[in-house]
């Protein structure tokens, strides 16, 4: 099955702080689906699930750039 891969948008100033995540940029900052899973990357931290499991999702923001790094649960 294809794989359609969505990377992080990471502005130069975030990338210091997001080092302590683990991100060394796109390469491991990025969202794949594939029709029936569902995978986030972002640094040392990851989640994988069902498609099935997803109920919704929402773009946010704008916020400021010191305000939207991290991971959130």
């Amino acid at each position: 099955m294809t794989v359609t891969r969505y990377p992080f948008r990471l502005g130069p100033r975030s990338l210091p702080v997001l080092r302590l995540f683990g991100v060394r940029g796109v390469e491991n900052a990025y969202v794949d689906l594939d029709g029936t899973t569902f995978r986030a990357r972002f640094g040392r931290f990851e989640v994988t699930t069902p498609v099935t499991n997803l109920v919704s999702w929402r773009i946010e923001g704008p916020w400021l750039w010191i305000t939207a790094i991290g991971v959130r649960i």
